[in-house]
């Protein structure tokens, strides 16, 4: 979404790979992934690739899941997207 630091890749029972990017007071968490392409103290532009999403091998699903916070307070991130 914007440019921002790689805080933090962990992973989340029933989310894979999971990447926190700070981008200033706010913060975007990216679940989901099978693969990432960033470590942790990088610097990353709006729109690179931070890795490849997960695909359920069961169901065939291939979801990101996707949060947008303003420090401590989760926000909507809808009117932040592009149409």
């Amino acid at each position: 979404m914007f440019d921002g630091v790689v805080s933090g890749i962990f992973l989340v029972s029933g989310y894979q790979t999971s990447i926190i990017l700070r981008h200033g007071n706010y913060l975007t968490l990216y679940a989901n992934l099978d693969q990432v392409s960033v470590k942790k103290g990088d610097k990353v532009s709006t729109g690179q690739n931070l890795g490849i999403i997960y695909t359920d091998s069961a169901t065939g699903e291939t979801a990101l899941y996707f949060e947008l916070w303003k420090e401590q307070t989760k926000q909507n991130p809808e009117p932040w997207l592009d149409k």
